[in-house]
């Protein structure tokens, strides 16, 4: 019985795609309900494309110990609405 557990654990873990090692994970849950208008919710995108898009941040995030992180994007406006944009 240990050698099949085993041996399903070594297949699982095997067919995991490979992660790269990063200094930081970052989910960023953004608010799309509708006590946020369009051009608020478009003001809010823009920010984070911009502040993405600057020298000083690429910078900072390529100064840590392995030089990237992950960003995961995500837009929710309630219990009935979450969606992944950037994964």
């Amino acid at each position: 019985m240990a050698f099949l557990i085993g041996a399903f654990c070594s297949v699982s873990l095997a067919a995991e795609p490979a992660r790269p090692l990063v200094d930081l994970e970052l989910v960023l849950a953004v608010d799309v309900s509708s006590s946020m208008s369009l051009s608020e919710q478009r003001v809010q995108r823009d920010g984070y494309v911009s502040a993405f898009r600057h020298p000083d941040l690429a910078g900072a995030i390529g100064s840590g110990a392995r030089g990237m992180i992950a960003v995961s994007y995500l837009e929710w406006a309630g219990p009935n609405y979450q969606r992944v944009v950037l994964p």
